[in-house]
């Protein structure tokens, strides 16, 4: 069941990447630092952490305790903020609010990490989505700042 719940989060953390394609034309024409990684390995990395994601929430749900309001809270402003990104970064074209949802999703992501630490394995597993997370903002920081 753990499975089937992880796969169903899996492809709803998919939904972006098919109704906002990143607009490769328009992406590459900015400037980027030195430091920014080739796309193929960004998408990569998503799919990796959409796994990872997608089994820490799973884990959480079918472990023996009450399920608490504010953690379901958490878990969907986070996906909200993960699913809103590549929206206003690729198709409003808005680098400054993209930093601030890149920032936001960080934020999010270490609160859930705090709320859920009493089940090690699923706040365990956010650890790398909360380090690229971080990581995105430094570089959408820096991709805003280039391309004012």
């Amino acid at each position: 069941m753990v499975l089937l719940v992880s796969m169903l989060i899996f492809g709803l953390f998919l939904i972006s990447g098919f109704l906002f394609p990143v607009r490769t034309q328009r992406y590459y024409r900015l400037r980027r630092p030195r430091y920014t990684p080739p796309g193929s390995l960004i998408g990569l990395i998503w799919m990796i952490l959409y796994v990872m994601i997608s089994y820490s929430y799973s884990a959480y749900f079918f472990a023996s305790h009450p399920i608490e309001p504010h953690v379901i809270a958490l878990m969907l402003i986070n996906y909200f903020l993960n699913q809103a990104y590549p929206y206003i970064q690729f198709h409003l074209q808005k680098l400054w609010w993209a930093t601030w949802d890149a920032v936001l999703l960080t934020i999010s992501t270490l609160l859930l990490m705090i709320s859920i630490q009493d089940y090690p394995p699923s706040s365990y597993l956010l650890i790398p989505y909360f380090c690229w997370t971080l990581f995105a903002s430094i570089l959408s920081y820096q991709i805003a700042s280039l391309n004012e």
